[in-house]
Parts: structure tokens; C-alpha cells; sequence
């Protein structure tokens, strides 16, 4: 059921030389009635080339809790819950551009109310994904909480990535220039990490997770039924629409002022909470 435990590079080995009657032997074990012990059993035998902790918390059903608010995604057959999974496409059999689960628990992570409020920034998310998925495993039933709102997140990272360069340009800057964006000449270089939206730039996740996250600022906690919803019936969506220019100018402005580096940007907690009050301000204004 679970496949080849230990033994990758062998059994890869064996199937470059299949048919070659070359007089070599391998041990081969079959262990029955492990299901209960699978992911302890897969940490134990693997001692040569380490399953990854992304890997063991899927042997345990431990992502179970954000695949319930993810299953309807459309993008939701290309999230990688476990080390080296590939999926193809129905129509064509190419391979997929796979999405590590630790981005979707960093990203989740970062609207997680309780633990991050307007003075604590969720940096953490952009510069030690591994550390979120540590803090994940520690209560993974604790994600049911996003389950009502986990697709409007992704829509808005969607539509965040995909307007980013317009809206700067839109401002005055031009993006088009910056040697991150990879702009050639109007052709479609890149496509959105969720939507798979065709994008003549690229978006660093240094200058995206910063504007993301200031719309945890929409969520409250309902007590009734412990779950996090958008407060008052906000649409972050169209929040963005009416904020998006100077939300996007003020990351870019910041961005020059550090080098031009989306990297230094994204472990920047200052602006991380001049975006958290952007967004802030404008759904007070929108929704007072």
C-alpha cells in the first residue's frame, strides 16, 4: 500500500540493469500489519537517505485537517504531501508543476489569528517554511479552523501574484525592469502558483507574502461554531482592488530603499506591518 519503504536508489538501480542476467542477489523483505507503525516504521528503516518530515506527516494523515478545506481547489491534485510526488495531466500526460505542502501551511499559517496579531508579523512564514510545518505537526487539528475561508486565501494570493506587476506600473514604476520579474518582452514567461494563470512576470514570494498576509487583519474567530470567517462578510478580494496600487507601491518603494532584494523584503517585519495597516485602514473605510 505504502510502496517501497527503504530501498529507493536500489530498486532504481535494479530497473536500469532489468534484463541485463547479471548473477547479483538483493534482499527483498514484505512486512505485513504495519499500518499502525507505517510512519515510525519508514523513520526507522530509512536511515540513508532521510523521508522528509513533509513525507512522515503524510504516512500519518496528519495533513488530513487543510485537505478538507483544499479538496474543491482546482489546484488541489498538484500539492505534493509527500517527498518526490509527481502527478500527470489527464490530457496531455505531462508532469505537473507540483506545490510543496509546506507552502500551503505557511500560507494558511500566516492568517492564523491566534498566534499572529498586528504587532507579531508572521515573517516566519517566508524565511523558515520548515518552521511552520514544525508548528503545524504540533496540532494539526487546530487547521480545521480555516476550512471555511482556506479558498478564498489561495484565491487572493491568485489574484495578488497575478495584478502585482500591473499595479506597480500602474503607479509609475516599471516592473517590467526589475531583473526578478524576468520580463521578456510581453511573452508569457510564468503562470500563477495556484490559478495557473498565464503571467509575463514573475512575482517573488519576498514581495508577495508581506501583502498577503496583512489581510489576516479580515478574520475573526467564530465562537460558535470555532471557526475563522472573513468578519462582517469582507470580501478580501475586493479590499484588494481598492488598495492594491498603494499597497504594492509601498512594498516596492521599500523594496529599492534594501537593495532591490524581494529576499530582504520578505524577513522585514517593517513591511510586514505597514501592509497589515494598509489593508487595515482601507476596510475601515470600505466596512466601518
Amino acid at each position: 500500500y505504502h510502496g517501497d519503504v527503504d530501498g529507493g536508489h536500489t530498486y532504481k538501480i535494479i530497473c536500469a540493469h532489468k534484463g541485463e542476467n547479471i548473477d547479483q542477489y538483493v534482499q527483498f523483505e514484505v512486512m505485513t500489519g504495519v499500518e499502525d507503525i507505517i510512519e515510525d516504521l519508514a523513520r526507522a528503516r530509512n536511515t540513508s537517505v532521510q523521508v522528509d518530515e513533509k513525507s512522515m506527516a503524510e504516512l500519518a494523515q496528519k495533513f488530513d485537517p487543510i485537505k478538507e478545506g483544499l479538496e474543491g481547489m482546482p489546484s488541489y491534485r498538484r500539492i505534493a504531501f509527500k517527498q518526490n510526488q509527481i502527478e500527470l495531466d489527464e490530457d496531455t500526460g505531462k508532469k505537473l508543476k507540483m506545490i510543496d505542502a509546506r507552502d500551503i501551511v505557511a500560507i494558511l499559517g500566516m492568517f492564523d489569528i491566534e498566534k499572529f496579531t498586528a504587532n507579531n508579523a508572521p515573517t516566519k512564514a517566508y524565511s523558515s517554511k520548515a518552521s511552520m510545518l514544525t508548528d503545524y505537526l504540533k496540532n494539526p487539528q487546530h487547521y480545521r479552523k480555516f476550512i471555511n475561508i482556506a479558498p478564498d486565501i489561495f484565491d487572493l494570493y491568485d489574484t495578488v501574484e497575478t495584478e502585482f506587476g500591473e499595479a506597480y506600473n500602474t503607479t509609475g514604476g516599471r516592473y517590467g525592469r526589475k531583473k526578478y520579474s524576468c520580463y521578456n518582452e510581453g511573452k508569457i514567461i510564468n503562470k500563477s502558483k495556484f490559478g495557473q494563470k498565464e503571467m509575463i512576470y514573475k512575482v517573488p514570494d519576498g514581495l508577495l507574502y508581506p501583502i498577503v498576509a496583512a489581510f489576516r487583519g479580515l478574520i475573526v474567530n467564530n465562537t460558535a461554531t470555532d471557526k475563522f470567517e472573513w468578519s462582517n462578510g469582507i470580501e478580501p478580494i475586493k479590499v484588494w482592488e481598492k488598495c492594491k496600487n498603494e499597497l504594492v507601491d509601498k512594498v516596492m518603494k521599500f523594496a529599492i530603499s534594501v537593495g532591490d532584494n524581494p529576499n530582504s523584503v520578505g524577513k522585514d517585519s517593517n513591511i510586514w506591518d505597514l501592509a497589515y495597516m494598509t489593508v487595515m485602514f482601507q476596510s475601515m473605510h470600505e466596512y466601518p
